[in-house]
């Protein structure tokens, strides 16, 4: 059964968003604590 447009644009966005915060995460790891604090999306 081939998936609507919608439906494929919805598993699009929500790779995307995965992507998104799993590199953010990333990019926080990689730094020290006192340069991730600057960084509102490092909620760790």
């Amino acid at each position: 059964m081939m998936a609507t447009l919608n439906e494929q644009r919805e598993t699009l966005m929500a790779t995307r968003r995965i992507l998104l915060e799993s590199g953010v995460a990333g990019l926080c790891r990689a730094k020290n604590e006192k340069q991730a604090g600057a960084w509102p999306a490092c909620k760790d």
